[in-house]
């Protein structure tokens, strides 16, 4: 949790899945087929994103607020990292 805004910061990465800069990538391929083309506008909230093949990755960064998270609401920004960008959060405590 972020000090002085309270807000929590949550990096997130996933492993063999298309991001979202990588999907608006690949739909502006015009030979792109029509299966593949519906696969990739299916609502990533409701399908997940498209699996990928080995060593693509997925990353992001998510800012919550606690507060409008308990009341249900999402999250206050996602920022989507670029195609093949791989972020982690190592944790430190300070003493």
């Amino acid at each position: 949790m972020h000090p002085k805004s309270g807000l929590f910061y949550v990096a997130e990465a996933d492993h063999r899945v298309y991001g979202h800069d990588a999907i608006n990538t690949a739909l502006g391929d015009p030979d792109l087929k029509k299966y593949d083309r519906e696969v990739l506008e299916l609502p990533p909230d409701v399908f997940g994103y498209p699996r990928a093949p080995a060593g693509i990755w997925a990353s992001c960064i998510r800012i919550l607020n606690p507060v409008e998270v308990r009341r249900g609401l999402t999250a206050a920004r996602l920022i989507s990292l670029t195609i093949n960008t791989v972020i982690y959060a190592p944790s430190h405590r300070s003493r």
